[in-house]
């Protein structure tokens, strides 16, 4: 009588390994974009809902002034936004701030640079129209662009 043997191979083991192999270099990759770009979306979501929200106790006037929002870049630092009270950030009061997340970086405001957007009393209308763009860290064209048109009407684009 034949005995009957039962299990893999080592051709069978190392095929199965190479697969797998195959199959993470491949998916691997794409997970931390995918992350990075969840990550992205998720920043300029929470920025568009500062800007509303930051409108919106302009056009109340809570704390009986008008709002705006700071925005910073830093060399070789976290970008952070800071929403302010007042007639300016510099004269005014910060009520909160904001990191951007570790990979996300703003490229409007320019590095080194940046931005005040401050919304008028009773009718929210910025200073000036206003863009603000994010990107992921090394990858300047996967971005969005949030953008503030002259009325004060708040809508968030892909960069061209």
């Amino acid at each position: 009588m034949m005995k009957v043997h039962r299990g893999f191979t080592l051709v069978e083991l190392l095929i199965v390994i190479g697969l797998l192999t195959i199959l993470a270099t491949v998916v691997v990759p794409n997970f931390a974009s995918f992350q990075n770009q969840k990550s992205l979306d998720n920043a300029a979501f929470q920025l568009k809902g500062y800007f509303q929200s930051t409108q919106q106790k302009s056009i109340s006037q809570d704390g009986g002034s008008q709002w705006g929002i700071y925005l910073a870049t830093v060399a070789g630092g976290r970008d952070f936004y800071k929403i302010f009270y007042g007639a300016s950030y510099l004269s005014g009061t910060v009520t909160d701030s904001v990191y951007l997340p570790p990979k996300i970086k703003f490229i409007n405001p320019a590095q080194g640079f940046s931005k005040e957007i401050i919304f008028s009393k009773l009718i929210g209308i910025p200073s000036a129209p206003a863009t603000t763009s994010l990107a992921i860290s090394g990858s300047p064209s996967v971005c969005k662009t949030i953008v503030i048109n002259a009325a004060g009407l708040i809508s968030s684009v892909l960069c061209p």
